[in-house]
């Protein structure tokens, strides 16, 4: 289902080895971090005067024994990804790591995989968490029953306004090309190619790559794993049980999703591309091949959105279409994770009336244009929520 993931091994050299390695550490220490978050909640419990602690329902102490063993939980699944993508979509280690593993073990036999480990490594950043959290949130968003109606929000709007104007026709099903880039686990993607298009899906970030090849193309059956994706919330809380709530994934294969779709014109046609969008899709081969280009929550993850504009411009035909979602939320704005990216210094913030004049500078014309609510990884029972226009 993902064609292109396997050409990730040729390519990659030492410097792109370390960072792969380092995502696939960093999520095999979800939990660990999550007990260092528990361990402050902890003391600071322990720091109250004895008259104010006894006051605290019992609750309030074996809440944080119950959210531990919740994070070892959704240690599974983030674990079993990282083993199916080093295994599927081999990478070989780093030279740091193969020189500690010969120094522990002598010459490395050709056919013995290297699988990441938590203790074999660097230091990992626990900075990084956010983007385990991350995970953990967009398995729940993508690819649980619950989620089904903030799914519908974006991805079944989006869909829809594709079909509308850019229908299918039994004779041109799963030829006419459309592109999601910032496709998270793939699910949209899936969902576009289901409904008999030629879809690629399109993701920058190793973290989400890694959780998608394992959604998309490990899970051979429905409710294997149950995620919590709340157990991180520590404000706007109604009820305690709130953040311990479990979901089961997933609700639907990818196998399931696409042998739907198959027909006497053919099997669904689905790929994923791994990498950056601008730099994959912006080169001489790419111009004017796409007949239609979904985002959804993504134009505001560029440093520069002119970057993407210029880019989804020359993928284009003459009369293809353009399908957009999402707040401008700008990601580049602050550094979260304080590694002095030459990004940040480059961000570029746009009001919606100034974005919609640079897209018309390059001669899109708008066919329709709509306001509607939209959440993302939208806790229901919390106390806030953000919606999205």
């Amino acid at each position: 289902m993902s064609e292109n993931q396997s050409e990730e091994t040729t390519t990659f050299g030492e410097q792109e080895k370390e960072h792969w390695w380092q995502v696939s550490r960093t999520i095999l220490h979800y939990h660990d971090f999550f007990q260092f978050e528990l361990e402050r909640r902890q003391k600071h419990l322990n720091r109250l005067p004895q008259a104010y602690a006894a006051r605290l329902p019992d609750v309030s102490y074996s809440k944080l024994r119950e959210l531990d063993a919740l994070a070892s939980k959704n240690q599974e699944i983030l674990d079993d990804m990282v083993e199916f993508h080093a295994t599927q979509v081999y990478l070989e280690p780093p030279k740091s790591i193969l020189k500690y593993y010969e120094e522990q073990h002598g010459s490395i036999p050709a056919n013995v995989v290297i699988l990441p480990r938590r203790q074999v490594g660097g230091d990992v950043n626990i900075q990084q968490q956010h983007r385990n959290q991350a995970i953990i949130h967009s398995v729940y968003r993508e690819w649980t029953n619950a989620a089904a109606g903030e799914r519908n929000e974006s991805f079944g709007r989006l869909v829809s306004a594709l079909q509308r104007h850019l229908p299918v026709v039994d004779d041109k099903k799963f030829e006419q090309r459309i592109c999601v880039p910032g496709c998270g686990l793939g699910r949209l993607p899936l969902e576009i190619a289901a409904c008999g298009y030629s879809c690629e899906g399109n993701e920058y970030s190793a973290y989400m790559a890694i959780a998608s090849n394992f959604m998309l193309n490990a899970l051979q059956r429905t409710d294997i794993y149950t995620v919590h994706p709340w157990i991180g919330n520590i404000c706007n809380i109604k009820r305690v049980e709130d953040t311990m709530a479990g979901y089961s994934v997933p609700d639907r294969t990818a196998y399931d999703l696409l042998s739907d779709a198959q027909s006497a014109y053919g099997y669904p046609r689905f790929s994923m591309a791994a990498g950056s969008f601008t730099e994959i899709y912006s080169t001489p081969d790419q111009k004017e091949q796409w007949h239609g280009i979904v985002t959804c929550f993504f134009m505001d993850t560029a440093p520069v959105v002119i970057d993407y504009i210029e880019t989804i411009w020359h993928m284009l035909k003459p009369g293809a279409v353009w399908v957009n979602l999402g707040p401008l939320l700008y990601h580049w704005v602050a550094d979260v994770d304080n590694n002095a990216d030459e990004r940040y210094a480059q961000s570029l913030e746009l009001s919606y009336e100034e974005l919609k004049h640079v897209i018309s500078t390059y001669g899109f014309e708008l066919l329709e244009e709509t306001w509607q609510d939209c959440g993302y990884t939208r806790c229901d029972s919390a106390m806030m929520n953000t919606v999205y226009k």
